[in-house]
């Protein structure tokens, strides 16, 4: 079973990887895990993120991202 949990993470990460460089239009590359936290406070880790440059700047990364961490924000509840 390790090996499919294995597996499952890294579809999950090629395709976060796929759908950021479809709204984006360019290469976005996930060298390490996509992660979901599933707590009761929910987080998502990602690490060694590429953000390609465009065409016209020559190639290349245009940002280089060791990792980053979030949680979804608290809807407002105010809006009608």
């Amino acid at each position: 079973m390790p090996g499919t949990f294995i597996a499952r993470r890294r579809q999950r990460t090629i395709f976060a990887a796929k759908r950021a460089s479809a709204a984006l239009g360019r290469e976005v590359r996930i060298d390490e895990n996509f992660d979901i936290d599933w707590s009761p406070t929910p987080k998502i880790r990602a690490g060694g993120i590429h953000l390609a440059n465009t065409g016209w700047a020559g190639g290349g990364d245009m940002a280089d991202v060791g990792a980053v961490e979030g949680r979804p924000a608290e809807p407002d509840h105010r809006r009608p």
